[in-house]
């Protein structure tokens, strides 16, 4: 028995032979879906085509000659900018709109 005090057994409990057939095929056209992505994925790493950091192709990203850097790496954050200051206004949002909600529930 499989479970105690039941009629259910190892042989009952199992799938059928078609469910087993299914989950193969599945598995199969998995591994040949991925695989060749991987392989395609570690070629282009390798010779390096995928670009560095930026995470973009080279042909796809800004040229390099094109006039100045983008503002973003232009330095550091501007001072007033505080870390965490996204996450506070957000809660602060979150609060004051449970707020209005109460007080326009009809009582």
């Amino acid at each position: 028995m499989l479970l105690p005090g039941t009629a259910v057994t190892l042989t009952s409990a199992g799938a059928t032979q078609a469910t087993f057939v299914a989950l193969v095929i599945v598995a199969v056209a998995a591994v040949i879906l991925v695989v060749p992505s991987f392989a395609l994925l570690f070629t282009l790493q390798g010779r390096r085509i995928l670009g560095g950091d930026e995470g973009t192709p080279p042909a796809a990203g800004p040229r390099r000659d094109a006039g100045p850097p983008p503002a973003a790496h232009a330095g550091p954050p501007s001072s007033n900018h505080r870390p965490g200051s996204e996450t506070r206004d957000v809660a602060l949002g979150l609060v004051a709109i449970a707020a209005i909600t109460r007080r326009r529930k009809p009582r």
